[in-house]
């Protein structure tokens, strides 16, 4: 779903983008015609910026005592097609890189 929802640039706690309401369209006419403007028109939109949260934390005998591991089926980089496909494995070296990629799995897939 991250990778389906449109996405737009922010400047505070505000996303902001302009939406077309009416779109002019192409003419065809004889060569050198006279040719009028097209104009298009726009809405501005405003929503507030909602966050998402995922929290957790290691210790350190955790930290300490478990291998790496390999998370089944998460990319945390991927942007859901090709090369960079979300739904590979990737391998944490330590418990704290595993609870990382968890909340990022978590963010993503909320």
């Amino acid at each position: 779903m991250v990778e389906l929802i449109p996405r737009v640039t922010n400047q505070g706690t505000t996303a902001e983008w302009n939406q077309i309401t009416a779109k002019g369209g192409a003419v065809t006419a004889a060569e050198d015609a006279a040719l009028s403007d097209v104009t298009d028109t726009y809405d501005r939109q405003s929503t507030a910026i909602k966050f998402v949260y995922a929290v957790g934390r290691v210790t350190g005998p955790t930290r300490a005592a478990q291998p790496s591991y390999i998370l089944e089926g998460f990319q945390a980089t991927g942007a859901g097609l090709g090369g960079t496909n979300p739904f590979a494995s990737l391998q944490s070296p330590n418990a704290m890189q595993l609870e990382v990629l968890m909340k990022a799995r978590q963010l993503r897939e909320n």
